[in-house]
Protein backbone atom coordinates (compact mmCIF):
# COMPACT_ATOMS: atom_id res chain seq x y z
CA UNK A 1 0.00 0.00 0.00
CA UNK A 2 2.29 2.82 -1.10
CA UNK A 3 2.07 5.65 1.55
CA UNK A 4 5.31 7.57 0.64
CA UNK A 5 4.13 10.02 -2.28
CA UNK A 6 0.47 10.52 0.04
CA UNK A 7 2.50 11.29 2.97
CA UNK A 8 4.58 14.13 0.81
CA UNK A 9 0.87 15.16 -0.58
CA UNK A 10 -0.41 15.11 2.96
CA UNK A 11 2.30 17.40 4.33
CA UNK A 12 2.63 19.68 1.91
CA UNK A 13 -1.17 20.53 1.44
CA UNK A 14 -1.68 20.88 5.27
CA UNK A 15 -0.25 23.06 8.19
CA UNK A 16 -2.03 20.50 10.77
CA UNK A 17 -0.72 17.62 9.00
CA UNK A 18 2.85 18.98 8.82
CA UNK A 19 3.00 19.01 12.35
CA UNK A 20 2.74 15.57 12.52
CA UNK A 21 4.35 14.41 9.63
CA UNK A 22 6.70 11.78 9.95
CA UNK A 23 4.66 9.15 11.73
CA UNK A 24 3.11 7.66 8.61
CA UNK A 25 2.61 3.80 8.00
CA UNK A 26 0.95 3.53 4.71
CA UNK A 27 -0.55 5.21 2.49
CA UNK A 28 -1.93 8.91 3.53
CA UNK A 29 -1.15 7.40 7.34
CA UNK A 30 -0.53 9.64 9.86
CA UNK A 31 0.95 9.45 13.50
CA UNK A 32 -0.91 8.89 17.30
CA UNK A 33 -1.82 12.48 18.15
CA UNK A 34 -2.42 14.50 14.56
CA UNK A 35 -5.36 15.97 16.26
CA UNK A 36 -7.38 15.18 13.30
CA UNK A 37 -10.54 13.37 15.12
CA UNK A 38 -13.59 14.47 12.71
CA UNK A 39 -15.05 15.15 9.39
CA UNK A 40 -16.68 18.39 9.91
CA UNK A 41 -15.07 20.05 6.94
CA UNK A 42 -17.45 17.81 4.67
CA UNK A 43 -21.06 19.10 4.02
CA UNK A 44 -23.46 16.25 4.74
CA UNK A 45 -26.61 15.40 2.35
CA UNK A 46 -27.36 12.09 4.15
CA UNK A 47 -28.93 8.87 2.66
CA UNK A 48 -29.60 5.25 4.05
CA UNK A 49 -27.56 3.18 2.30
CA UNK A 50 -30.44 0.57 1.44
CA UNK A 51 -31.03 -0.90 -1.77
CA UNK A 52 -33.93 1.30 -2.35
CA UNK A 53 -32.88 4.32 -1.24
CA UNK A 54 -29.80 4.16 -3.89
CA UNK A 55 -31.61 3.62 -6.32
CA UNK A 56 -33.78 6.32 -5.23
CA UNK A 57 -30.77 9.30 -4.95
CA UNK A 58 -29.83 7.02 -8.49
CA UNK A 59 -26.56 5.56 -6.89
CA UNK A 60 -26.43 1.39 -7.69
CA UNK A 61 -25.21 -0.64 -4.29
CA UNK A 62 -24.07 -4.07 -4.92
CA UNK A 63 -26.39 -7.14 -4.06
CA UNK A 64 -26.13 -8.45 -0.36
CA UNK A 65 -24.44 -11.53 -0.07
CA UNK A 66 -23.42 -11.29 -3.78
CA UNK A 67 -19.34 -10.99 -3.42
CA UNK A 68 -16.93 -11.71 -0.82
CA UNK A 69 -16.13 -8.43 1.05
CA UNK A 70 -12.30 -7.52 2.30
CA UNK A 71 -11.58 -4.45 4.13
CA UNK A 72 -7.80 -3.10 5.32
CA UNK A 73 -7.86 -0.80 8.70
CA UNK A 74 -5.37 1.04 9.64
CA UNK A 75 -4.80 0.43 13.00
CA UNK A 76 -2.06 2.22 13.84
CA UNK A 77 -3.31 5.54 13.23
CA UNK A 78 -5.86 5.90 15.87
CA UNK A 79 -7.53 9.40 15.09
CA UNK A 80 -8.74 8.28 11.66
CA UNK A 81 -9.24 4.68 13.07
CA UNK A 82 -11.49 6.16 16.20
CA UNK A 83 -13.72 7.47 13.09
CA UNK A 84 -15.04 3.99 11.67
CA UNK A 85 -18.52 3.08 13.24
CA UNK A 86 -19.78 -0.02 14.31
CA UNK A 87 -21.42 -0.49 11.04
CA UNK A 88 -17.85 0.03 9.03
CA UNK A 89 -16.59 -3.22 10.94
CA UNK A 90 -19.62 -5.37 10.33
CA UNK A 91 -19.81 -5.07 6.58
CA UNK A 92 -17.28 -6.91 5.37
CA UNK A 93 -16.18 -10.37 5.83
CA UNK A 94 -12.79 -10.08 6.42
CA UNK A 95 -11.29 -7.32 8.41
CA UNK A 96 -7.34 -6.86 8.09
CA UNK A 97 -5.35 -4.77 10.81
CA UNK A 98 -2.36 -3.05 9.47
CA UNK A 99 0.27 -3.29 10.24
CA UNK A 100 3.09 -5.55 11.93
CA UNK A 101 6.02 -3.26 11.23
CA UNK A 102 9.53 -1.70 12.47
CA UNK A 103 9.00 1.57 12.25
CA UNK A 104 11.57 4.30 13.23
CA UNK A 105 9.18 6.83 12.72
CA UNK A 106 6.77 6.68 15.04
CA UNK A 107 6.89 7.81 19.18
CA UNK A 108 7.09 5.28 20.39
CA UNK A 109 8.93 3.43 17.77
CA UNK A 110 7.57 0.14 16.55
CA UNK A 111 9.57 -2.91 16.92
CA UNK A 112 7.15 -5.45 15.90
CA UNK A 113 8.64 -7.77 14.04
CA UNK A 114 11.63 -8.39 16.40
CA UNK A 115 8.90 -8.98 18.98
CA UNK A 116 7.07 -11.26 20.41
CA UNK A 117 3.92 -8.88 21.32
CA UNK A 118 1.97 -7.14 18.82
CA UNK A 119 2.87 -3.33 19.45
CA UNK A 120 0.24 -1.92 22.18
CA UNK A 121 -1.38 1.10 19.78
CA UNK A 122 -2.42 -2.29 17.17
CA UNK A 123 -3.35 -4.16 19.36
CA UNK A 124 -5.96 -1.79 21.11
CA UNK A 125 -6.87 -1.09 17.93
CA UNK A 126 -7.53 -5.03 17.24
CA UNK A 127 -9.35 -5.16 20.51
CA UNK A 128 -11.50 -1.96 19.84
CA UNK A 129 -12.15 -3.46 16.54
CA UNK A 130 -13.28 -6.96 16.55
CA UNK A 131 -16.11 -6.47 19.14
CA UNK A 132 -17.47 -4.45 16.27
CA UNK A 133 -17.19 -7.08 13.65
CA UNK A 134 -20.07 -9.17 12.53
CA UNK A 135 -20.13 -12.73 13.88
CA UNK A 136 -19.55 -14.62 10.54
CA UNK A 137 -16.60 -12.04 9.79
CA UNK A 138 -12.78 -12.89 9.82
CA UNK A 139 -9.78 -10.96 11.46
CA UNK A 140 -6.94 -10.70 9.96
CA UNK A 141 -3.12 -9.33 10.89
CA UNK A 142 -1.37 -7.96 8.43
CA UNK A 143 2.14 -7.66 8.44
CA UNK A 144 4.43 -5.54 6.42
CA UNK A 145 3.21 -2.20 4.42
CA UNK A 146 4.78 -0.04 2.22
CA UNK A 147 7.41 1.07 4.95
CA UNK A 148 8.71 -2.27 5.16
CA UNK A 149 12.46 -2.92 2.94
CA UNK A 150 13.97 -5.46 2.03
CA UNK A 151 16.21 -4.65 4.94
CA UNK A 152 13.56 -5.33 7.56
CA UNK A 153 12.37 -8.98 6.05
CA UNK A 154 14.46 -11.01 4.27
CA UNK A 155 15.08 -14.88 4.26
CA UNK A 156 18.12 -13.99 7.28
CA UNK A 157 14.90 -13.09 9.66
CA UNK A 158 11.83 -14.60 7.90
CA UNK A 159 11.68 -17.76 10.21
CA UNK A 160 12.04 -15.20 13.11
CA UNK A 161 9.38 -12.53 12.04
CA UNK A 162 7.22 -16.16 11.95
CA UNK A 163 7.86 -17.41 15.22
CA UNK A 164 7.69 -13.54 16.81
CA UNK A 165 4.15 -12.83 15.16
CA UNK A 166 2.47 -16.27 15.92
CA UNK A 167 3.77 -15.53 19.64
CA UNK A 168 2.45 -12.24 19.64
CA UNK A 169 -1.02 -13.58 18.09
CA UNK A 170 -1.40 -16.26 20.91
CA UNK A 171 -0.92 -14.03 23.30
CA UNK A 172 -3.40 -11.39 22.13
CA UNK A 173 -6.08 -13.89 21.04
CA UNK A 174 -6.20 -14.45 25.01
CA UNK A 175 -8.06 -11.40 25.26
CA UNK A 176 -9.80 -10.79 21.82
CA UNK A 177 -13.65 -11.49 21.48
CA UNK A 178 -13.18 -13.00 18.34
CA UNK A 179 -9.39 -14.19 17.74
CA UNK A 180 -7.12 -13.29 14.68
CA UNK A 181 -7.38 -16.77 12.79
CA UNK A 182 -5.31 -15.01 9.61
CA UNK A 183 -1.66 -13.37 8.64
CA UNK A 184 -1.58 -11.04 5.62
CA UNK A 185 1.61 -10.37 3.82
CA UNK A 186 1.52 -7.04 2.50
CA UNK A 187 5.06 -7.34 0.82
CA UNK A 188 6.65 -4.36 -0.65
CA UNK A 189 9.53 -2.58 -2.61
CA UNK A 190 11.06 -5.70 -3.79
CA UNK A 191 10.52 -8.67 -0.93
CA UNK A 192 12.09 -11.32 -2.75
CA UNK A 193 10.08 -14.48 -3.95
CA UNK A 194 12.15 -16.63 -1.30
CA UNK A 195 11.30 -14.99 1.77
CA UNK A 196 7.69 -14.63 0.85
CA UNK A 197 7.81 -18.17 0.25
CA UNK A 198 9.01 -18.64 3.19
CA UNK A 199 6.79 -16.42 5.54
CA UNK A 200 3.87 -18.33 3.70
CA UNK A 201 4.46 -21.54 4.63
CA UNK A 202 5.71 -20.93 8.25
CA UNK A 203 2.41 -18.88 8.79
CA UNK A 204 -0.29 -22.05 6.82
CA UNK A 205 1.75 -24.77 8.67
CA UNK A 206 0.85 -22.69 12.61
CA UNK A 207 -2.81 -23.17 11.21
CA UNK A 208 -3.55 -19.82 10.01
CA UNK A 209 -5.15 -18.96 6.94
CA UNK A 210 -2.82 -16.98 4.46
CA UNK A 211 -3.64 -13.80 2.42
CA UNK A 212 -1.16 -11.66 0.46
CA UNK A 213 -1.75 -8.28 -1.43
CA UNK A 214 0.39 -8.64 -4.56
CA UNK A 215 0.87 -6.08 -6.94
CA UNK A 216 -0.93 -7.16 -10.38
CA UNK A 217 1.97 -5.90 -12.92
CA UNK A 218 2.67 -6.82 -16.46
CA UNK A 219 6.04 -8.27 -17.82
CA UNK A 220 6.81 -5.73 -20.87
CA UNK A 221 5.27 -3.56 -23.00
CA UNK A 222 3.97 -5.26 -26.48
CA UNK A 223 4.39 -3.17 -29.91
CA UNK A 224 2.76 -0.30 -30.46
CA UNK A 225 0.15 1.17 -31.16
CA UNK A 226 -0.73 0.24 -27.62
CA UNK A 227 0.00 2.88 -24.65
CA UNK A 228 -0.21 0.60 -21.89
CA UNK A 229 1.50 -2.96 -21.78
CA UNK A 230 -2.19 -4.82 -22.27
CA UNK A 231 -2.62 -8.11 -20.56
CA UNK A 232 -5.28 -10.33 -22.50
CA UNK A 233 -7.43 -11.69 -19.55
CA UNK A 234 -7.84 -15.12 -21.33
CA UNK A 235 -3.98 -15.62 -21.89
CA UNK A 236 -3.17 -14.01 -18.59
CA UNK A 237 0.65 -16.15 -18.97
CA UNK A 238 0.97 -13.94 -21.98
CA UNK A 239 0.93 -14.84 -25.37
CA UNK A 240 4.69 -14.70 -27.29
CA UNK A 241 5.26 -11.24 -29.61
CA UNK A 242 1.57 -10.62 -28.80
CA UNK A 243 0.69 -9.65 -25.78
CA UNK A 244 2.82 -9.94 -22.21
CA UNK A 245 1.60 -12.15 -19.23
CA UNK A 246 0.83 -11.06 -15.54
CA UNK A 247 3.30 -10.93 -12.54
CA UNK A 248 1.97 -10.67 -8.95
CA UNK A 249 4.41 -8.67 -7.37
CA UNK A 250 6.34 -7.36 -4.46
CA UNK A 251 8.35 -4.02 -6.55
CA UNK A 252 9.31 -4.12 -10.03
CA UNK A 253 7.87 -6.69 -12.69
CA UNK A 254 9.11 -9.53 -11.06
CA UNK A 255 6.70 -12.77 -10.38
CA UNK A 256 7.32 -12.47 -6.47
CA UNK A 257 4.51 -14.25 -5.27
CA UNK A 258 4.04 -16.56 -8.06
CA UNK A 259 5.98 -19.55 -6.38
CA UNK A 260 3.97 -18.61 -2.63
CA UNK A 261 0.85 -19.37 -4.71
CA UNK A 262 1.45 -22.33 -6.74
CA UNK A 263 3.14 -24.10 -3.75
CA UNK A 264 -0.46 -24.28 -2.22
CA UNK A 265 0.00 -22.21 1.59
CA UNK A 266 -1.39 -18.98 0.21
CA UNK A 267 -5.42 -18.94 0.96
CA UNK A 268 -6.54 -15.60 -0.61
CA UNK A 269 -5.03 -13.25 -3.03
CA UNK A 270 -5.86 -10.10 -2.19
CA UNK A 271 -4.58 -7.82 -5.53
CA UNK A 272 -3.73 -4.45 -5.32
CA UNK A 273 -5.54 -3.13 -8.51
CA UNK A 274 -4.07 0.97 -7.83
CA UNK A 275 -0.85 2.90 -7.60
CA UNK A 276 0.93 0.20 -10.18
CA UNK A 277 4.50 2.42 -11.18
CA UNK A 278 5.20 4.22 -13.42
CA UNK A 279 2.57 3.91 -15.95
CA UNK A 280 0.24 1.62 -14.82
CA UNK A 281 -1.30 -1.69 -16.08
CA UNK A 282 -4.34 -2.43 -18.88
CA UNK A 283 -6.01 -5.86 -18.57
CA UNK A 284 -8.73 -6.42 -21.06
CA UNK A 285 -8.51 -3.05 -22.73
CA UNK A 286 -9.36 -1.89 -18.90
CA UNK A 287 -6.35 0.63 -17.00
CA UNK A 288 -6.58 0.38 -13.41
CA UNK A 289 -7.98 4.20 -13.41
CA UNK A 290 -11.17 2.40 -14.63
CA UNK A 291 -13.71 0.70 -12.77
CA UNK A 292 -14.13 -2.16 -15.36
CA UNK A 293 -10.22 -3.25 -14.45
CA UNK A 294 -12.18 -5.31 -11.63
CA UNK A 295 -14.24 -7.83 -14.49
CA UNK A 296 -11.24 -8.41 -16.52
CA UNK A 297 -8.69 -8.77 -13.75
CA UNK A 298 -11.13 -11.34 -11.95
CA UNK A 299 -11.38 -12.79 -15.73
CA UNK A 300 -7.54 -13.28 -15.30
CA UNK A 301 -7.61 -14.80 -12.24
CA UNK A 302 -10.23 -17.37 -13.04
CA UNK A 303 -8.27 -18.34 -16.16
CA UNK A 304 -5.29 -19.03 -14.23
CA UNK A 305 -6.87 -21.42 -11.50
CA UNK A 306 -6.13 -24.91 -11.53
CA UNK A 307 -7.09 -28.11 -10.04
CA UNK A 308 -3.64 -28.44 -9.03
CA UNK A 309 -0.18 -26.28 -10.00
CA UNK A 310 1.95 -29.24 -9.15
CA UNK A 311 4.33 -29.74 -11.90
CA UNK A 312 2.65 -26.81 -14.10
CA UNK A 313 5.26 -24.78 -16.31
CA UNK A 314 3.13 -21.94 -15.84
CA UNK A 315 4.78 -18.94 -14.76
CA UNK A 316 1.53 -17.64 -12.84
CA UNK A 317 -0.77 -20.50 -11.48
CA UNK A 318 -3.41 -20.58 -8.90
CA UNK A 319 -4.36 -23.83 -7.08
CA UNK A 320 -8.25 -24.35 -6.27
CA UNK A 321 -7.22 -25.85 -2.98
CA UNK A 322 -4.53 -25.28 -0.27
CA UNK A 323 -2.15 -27.77 0.93
CA UNK A 324 -4.74 -28.06 3.96
CA UNK A 325 -7.49 -28.12 1.26
CA UNK A 326 -8.92 -24.56 1.77
CA UNK A 327 -10.27 -23.35 -1.78
CA UNK A 328 -8.00 -20.37 -2.94
CA UNK A 329 -10.27 -17.34 -3.09
CA UNK A 330 -9.12 -13.75 -4.54
CA UNK A 331 -10.41 -10.15 -4.18
CA UNK A 332 -9.93 -7.06 -6.47
CA UNK A 333 -8.29 -4.26 -4.54
CA UNK A 334 -9.37 -0.74 -5.12
CA UNK A 335 -8.93 2.23 -3.00
CA UNK A 336 -12.21 3.57 -0.93
CA UNK A 337 -11.68 7.01 -2.23
CA UNK A 338 -9.49 9.07 -3.84
CA UNK A 339 -7.87 9.60 -0.45
CA UNK A 340 -6.87 6.26 0.31
CA UNK A 341 -5.56 6.14 -3.03
CA UNK A 342 -3.17 8.22 -2.71
CA UNK A 343 -2.39 8.56 -6.54
CA UNK A 344 -3.51 9.22 -9.68
CA UNK A 345 -3.18 5.56 -10.61
CA UNK A 346 -6.87 4.71 -9.21
CA UNK A 347 -10.25 4.62 -10.79
CA UNK A 348 -10.66 8.11 -8.42
CA UNK A 349 -8.46 9.80 -10.33
CA UNK A 350 -6.89 13.29 -9.00
CA UNK A 351 -8.26 16.50 -8.04
CA UNK A 352 -11.72 17.00 -7.98
CA UNK A 353 -14.11 14.40 -8.74
CA UNK A 354 -17.83 13.06 -8.57
CA UNK A 355 -17.79 10.48 -5.68
CA UNK A 356 -21.20 9.61 -6.25
CA UNK A 357 -20.87 9.06 -9.44
CA UNK A 358 -17.55 7.05 -9.28
CA UNK A 359 -19.40 4.93 -6.98
CA UNK A 360 -22.33 4.25 -8.56
CA UNK A 361 -20.61 3.66 -11.68
CA UNK A 362 -18.11 1.17 -9.47
CA UNK A 363 -21.11 -0.69 -8.17
CA UNK A 364 -22.58 -1.28 -11.79
CA UNK A 365 -19.47 -2.54 -12.32
CA UNK A 366 -19.47 -5.33 -9.78
CA UNK A 367 -22.83 -5.83 -10.24
CA UNK A 368 -22.32 -6.98 -13.53
CA UNK A 369 -18.94 -8.99 -12.69
CA UNK A 370 -20.58 -11.21 -10.00
CA UNK A 371 -21.13 -14.30 -12.42
CA UNK A 372 -16.96 -13.83 -13.13
CA UNK A 373 -16.58 -13.60 -9.26
CA UNK A 374 -18.66 -16.55 -8.81
CA UNK A 375 -17.70 -18.83 -11.41
CA UNK A 376 -14.55 -20.50 -9.86
CA UNK A 377 -15.42 -19.82 -5.68
CA UNK A 378 -16.61 -16.99 -4.16
CA UNK A 379 -14.46 -13.85 -4.95
CA UNK A 380 -14.79 -10.48 -4.61
CA UNK A 381 -13.50 -7.20 -3.60
CA UNK A 382 -10.60 -6.11 -1.08
CA UNK A 383 -10.83 -2.33 -0.22
CA UNK A 384 -7.79 -0.01 1.30
CA UNK A 385 -8.81 1.49 4.10
CA UNK A 386 -11.92 2.11 5.27
CA UNK A 387 -10.12 4.98 8.27
CA UNK A 388 -10.15 6.93 4.63
CA UNK A 389 -13.66 5.98 3.96
CA UNK A 390 -14.95 7.53 7.02
CA UNK A 391 -12.79 11.19 7.53
CA UNK A 392 -11.72 11.44 3.75
CA UNK A 393 -10.55 14.91 4.98
CA UNK A 394 -7.89 13.84 7.29
CA UNK A 395 -6.65 12.04 3.77
CA UNK A 396 -6.80 15.38 1.94
CA UNK A 397 -10.00 14.01 0.46
CA UNK A 398 -12.63 16.76 0.52
CA UNK A 399 -14.83 15.05 -2.36
CA UNK A 400 -15.33 11.99 -0.88
CA UNK A 401 -18.87 10.76 0.72
CA UNK A 402 -17.97 10.08 4.57
CA UNK A 403 -18.89 5.98 4.47
CA UNK A 404 -19.58 6.30 0.62
CA UNK A 405 -17.38 2.62 -0.76
CA UNK A 406 -18.83 1.09 2.51
CA UNK A 407 -22.06 1.88 1.90
CA UNK A 408 -22.62 1.12 -1.90
CA UNK A 409 -20.23 -1.67 -2.22
CA UNK A 410 -19.86 -3.49 1.11
CA UNK A 411 -23.64 -2.62 2.19
CA UNK A 412 -23.17 -0.97 5.42
CA UNK A 413 -25.93 0.42 6.96
CA UNK A 414 -24.72 3.48 8.42
CA UNK A 415 -26.25 6.40 6.55
CA UNK A 416 -23.42 7.86 3.98
CA UNK A 417 -23.06 11.62 3.65
CA UNK A 418 -21.59 13.42 0.54
CA UNK A 419 -20.03 17.02 0.07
Amino acid sequence: MNQFLQRLLICAASVTVLASCGGGNDIASGGTGTGVTSASAVASAKATPTVAAMDNIGIASVPAGSILKVAYVDGIWTNTFSSIPAAGFAAPDIVIYSFIQNSKNNNPPFNGLNSITIDPILAASITSGVKQQSSSSKVFISVGGANMLPADINMTNANNIVNNVIAGIATLNKTLQKPIVGVDLDLENGITAETISTLAAGFQKANFLVSIAPQPVSTSAPVAPWNLPNINPAYPNGVPNVSPALNLSSGGTSNDYGAAIASGNVDYIFAQAYSTGPGGISVGGCAETQPCIVGQLATAFNNLMQPSCTGSTSPLCIPSKTTRNNPVQYAIGVPTNQGGAGTVNSIWGSGTYSDSSILNTLATEITNDIPIFQKKGNNGIMTWVLNADYIPTSYNDSSACVGGFSSVVFGATQAMSCP
